[in-house]
């Protein structure tokens, strides 16, 4: 039988994603990881539900938190937050979806969406959370804000259930 050329090549090698001369070790492994996540997320409620998806919390979870491009900051719930010994260190004022709020202030080793992670990340702790969490019949833990997604493409993928965040920014159109 004639042996065709294509499968007695040797396999090319693989690309080079990391600059020219770049050290390479383990540790490089994983922030290259941490440029690209996808995660699968459920809706939660009727006509206008939330996206909620799977985040981990000083590397423990995966906990309910709300996709919320229109929160200035990350929040947890206080039963989350007690149940990973996060303690407030000072409060501040704010505006939520029902008005006025007083949320306490924490910062957290790290809050991560599949492989996006952010270490160390402020945080803000209300109950908030768990009203909303009331109002849709579900459990929520948090809610992933503006302070972390703003260093992600956001990508949401309704048919397949997929949010996927890739590190940079979105060039502007001029």
């Amino acid at each position: 039988p004639e042996i065709k050329e294509d499968l007695v090549k040797p396999p090319e090698p693989p690309v080079d994603v990391l600059a020219p001369g770049a050290p390479r070790f383990p540790d490089q492994m994983r922030v290259q990881e941490q440029m690209f996540a996808e995660v699968a997320f459920r809706l939660a409620g009727g006509e206008n539900p939330l996206i909620l998806i799977p985040a981990s919390v000083n590397d423990r979870g995966p906990y309910a938190f709300i996709l919320d491009t229109g929160a200035g900051t990350s929040l947890l719930s206080p039963r989350l937050a007690d149940e990973l010994g996060i303690v407030a260190t000072g409060s501040k004022d704010g505006t939520g979806a029902a008005g006025k709020v007083t949320v306490a202030l924490a910062s957290v080793s790290s809050l991560a969406i599949g492989g996006a992670r952010r270490a160390p990340m402020p945080i803000a702790i209300t109950a908030e959370v768990d009203r909303i969490g009331a109002a849709f019949g579900t459990r929520i833990d948090g809610d992933v804000g503006y302070d972390f997604l703003k260093a992600f493409r956001v990508t949401i993928d309704y048919r397949k259930r997929l949010v996927r965040l890739v590190r940079g920014a979105y060039d502007l159109a001029a």
